[in-house]
């Protein structure tokens, strides 16, 4: 039985966006720190009170289609189908419904293919925006390249999980399966609360007996998926206004905590330069959530960017075991190591680095902002008690080159925060605030 590896790269980002090789006009980067000459700027971002800003994501329009069956015809009024199966349950899943549709005259009339679409539909939703790419989800070790490849390549099944299944595979196969990363650990992977629902799902069982506000369980099926209850919009912490919107729990083994589907067209973009909407001080409770506000393009890792048009954003940990004695946080000043940096025993050169750390170096020619991100834990005096902050814009101004305790050279990138923000202090004084370190407490207790 196939599973996702307990692991996952540091730096690891949609690359997707390409980058025009025409010249930009003269004025439209500001050079400083060195006047980086001859700056290609893309036509594709638009720029605006110094923030640049990129397209949708094009996929996006394919998911539209999809079928998200609140009151499905397998599902009761008020539920979300969503995976919790194996890489292998997903194999099979796909086969069946490429050989279904191939054998059975009008299935789109068919109830119970129509329940397999939406089982697959599931599977892809979770693989798009739960899973970050790495090399355990590629055959030999994985069989999702397959998967992906048999969904692509079929006349017979809806079009839109061709197309669908065909844009996750070119992004996986851009990222080059994640092998430039490959046993590097997120720095993000340590956010508290988020451990446990980045491996593979492990199958829900019933809730124990409790009172009606514990959690509720996932109601399992034979096919990878399970149906979720919907957070209801009004509920203080799940709702519309609850620092777990955009998010469902899925309650079995382990607790974990998924996008919710039903918001897809809520989710923010971002792959967006510069604040995004976002102020100076925003608190999530975990990554994801500040994956679906717009602050964050990972679920996992800790740089999310493109080596084309750089980095965006990243998340600098408290409690990072991998990087957390090579990156050092003067607030104002971040120096951030790059990937590989523990590994390296060559004092001469540096492992050649992946295209998360060429997004850094990008960032540094170029100087478009980047936002910082800091999460919980250890004893940095400018990380939040619990959760997840964006705490500014800074610029990437310097590479250094740096010594591991191996004696391997590796790069620390210098970040300056923008000024005529709201002062760091002020931000680590009021944010999190009381209500929502008592929000945070009771995420738990379900909805």
């Amino acid at each position: 039985m196939s599973s996702l590896p307990k692991k996952y790269p540091r730096h690891k980002a949609r690359v997707e966006d390409k980058v025009s090789k025409s010249p930009a006009p003269a004025n439209s980067t500001p050079k400083r720190l060195g006047d980086i000459e001859n700056v290609v700027m893309p036509p594709a971002i638009k720029v605006e009170k110094e923030e640049l800003s990129l397209a949708s994501i094009p996929r996006q329009e394919t998911m539209d289609t999809m079928d998200t069956t609140v009151g499905g015809d397998n599902l009761g009024t008020g539920q979300l189908r969503m995976w919790v199966g194996t890489l292998l349950e997903a194999k099979n899943q796909a086969t069946m419904l490429v050989t279904t549709y191939k054998n059975t005259p009008n299935p789109d009339k068919d109830g119970k293919i129509k329940r397999r679409v939406q089982d697959v539909e599931a599977f892809l939703w979770w693989l798009d925006n739960e899973v970050e790419v790495n090399p355990g989800l590629k055959s030999p070790r994985g069989p999702v390249d397959q998967i992906l490849g048999l969904l692509k390549k079929t006349n017979f099944i809806p079009a839109h999980i061709t197309i669908w299944a065909g844009d996750i595979l070119a992004r996986f196969e851009e990222d080059n399966w994640g092998a430039d990363d490959a046993g590097q650990a997120s720095d993000s992977e340590t956010v508290m609360g988020e451990q446990e629902h980045e491996q593979a799902p492990e199958p829900p069982q019933r809730a124990p007996a409790g009172p009606s506000s514990a959690p509720m369980a996932c109601v399992a099926s034979d096919s990878g998926t399970a149906n979720l209850p919907i957070p209801p919009v009004n509920h203080p912490i799940w709702g519309e206004r609850g620092i777990m919107h955009g998010l469902c729990m899925k309650r079995g083994k382990t607790t974990s905590y998924s996008l919710n589907p039903n918001l897809k067209d809520k989710k923010a973009d971002a792959k967006v330069f510069g604040h995004n909407n976002l102020t100076p001080g925003d608190w999530w409770p975990m990554q994801k959530a500040a994956l679906f506000h717009g602050a964050h393009g990972a679920p996992i890792s800790g740089i999310s960017g493109t080596p084309e048009l750089g980095a965006y954003s990243i998340v600098t940990s408290g409690r990072s075991t991998t990087y957390g004695d090579m990156d050092e946080d003067h607030g104002d000043v971040l120096y951030y190591s790059g990937d590989q940096s523990t590994d390296n025993v060559n004092p001469t050169r540096v492992i050649m680095t992946s295209s998360r750390t060429q997004s850094l170096e990008k960032s540094m020619q170029t100087r478009r902002p980047v936002r910082v991100l800091r999460s919980s834990g250890g004893s940095g005096v400018f990380h939040p008690p619990v959760g997840i902050r964006y705490d500014g814009l800074y610029r990437v101004t310097e590479r250094l080159q740096k010594f591991n305790k191996k004696g391997g050279m590796y790069y620390q990138f210098k970040l300056i925060r923008d000024p005529g923000q709201t002062p760091l202090k002020d931000i680590c004084k009021n944010s999190p605030g009381r209500q929502q370190l008592l929000d945070e407490a009771k995420i738990r207790d379900g909805y």
